[in-house]
């Protein structure tokens, strides 16, 4: 009976101790966006070295750390989170799926639901913030040209997941946008 007890709590304890991970992680490790879209040509000139660095090491902890892991490392992660936070998410986003070890990670990411729904639903918000600043339908053929994918394409997928994020308030809305970027990424990169 008291082993079943205390089994019982060491799910719930390291059941709540990751919730508590990733709900910390979602405060910070996801870019918080003011609504002024940038002016320059590209992405990834935008941003400065030191800033790429500390998004590969976001994804690359994120994708080779176990759910467990990552409570240790919360306090890192969080810090740089901070410290990247007034990067817009198509330009985080750029960043990522223009490099092919990220482009890897992300699928490793997306193979563990409860990283990869997190990170769905962290884009969300700041997706839509950009969405109604205008700054979206602007700045994606340079986001486009910038990952070297088809802008027809990517745009159907966008809008797709702006009306589901509108319509039926999805937290996961920005799925089919990720998973879109993450195969024709990777698809290149490969063959």
């Amino acid at each position: 009976m008291t082993m079943k007890i205390k089994s019982k709590f060491n799910i719930v304890f390291f059941s709540s101790l990751l919730l508590g991970v990733i709900v910390s992680l979602s405060l910070y490790v996801y870019p918080k966006i003011s609504n002024k879209p940038g002016n320059s040509l590209t992405f990834i000139a935008d941003i400065p070295p030191s800033e790429q660095k500390k998004i590969y090491y976001l994804i690359d902890t994120m994708a080779n750390t176990g759910v467990f892991g990552l409570a240790f490392k919360q306090g890192s992660l969080k810090r740089v989170g901070k410290e990247i936070s007034h990067i817009p998410p198509l330009e985080f986003l750029a960043v990522i799926f223009s490099d092919p070890y990220l482009s890897r990670c992300m699928l490793t990411i997306q193979r563990s639901s409860l990283k990869y729904n997190h990170f769905i639903e962290g884009m969300q918000k700041n997706m839509m913030i950009q969405h109604q600043s205008g700054a979206l339908k602007e700045r994606l053929p340079l986001f486009s040209r910038q990952v070297g994918i088809n802008h027809s394409e990517l745009s159907k997928r966008m809008h797709k997941s702006i009306r589901l994020a509108t319509k039926k308030n999805d937290r996961r809305a920005f799925k089919p946008f990720i998973d879109y970027l993450i195969v024709i990424t990777n698809q290149k990169k490969m063959g």
